[in-house]
């Protein structure tokens, strides 16, 4: 298992509260940085298909009070070793 709470992530002052085979939360503070959503905001992403050659992801962005900001779907291609 990765350690989530290095590097630039941890100076960023990312969170990870949720790790998982299926799903990752990631929460961020962004105190004054953007004024459209102030506070806190909260991207979770879930797996929506996880085949032998390839993965696809939801992530979802929400702000503190659960209005969706972004939803991007991704396909990551599985190589081999």
């Amino acid at each position: 298992m990765i350690d989530w709470n290095v590097g630039l992530m941890r100076h960023l002052g990312m969170r990870f509260p949720e790790v998982g085979p299926d799903r990752v939360v990631a929460e961020l503070d962004l105190g004054e940085n953007l004024a459209t959503v102030g506070g806190a905001i909260r991207a979770e992403s879930s797996a929506l298909h996880r085949g032998r050659r390839t993965h696809a992801w939801q992530t979802r962005v929400t702000d503190a009070s659960g209005r969706l900001l972004s939803l991007a779907i991704q396909t990551q291609m599985i190589l081999d070793k």
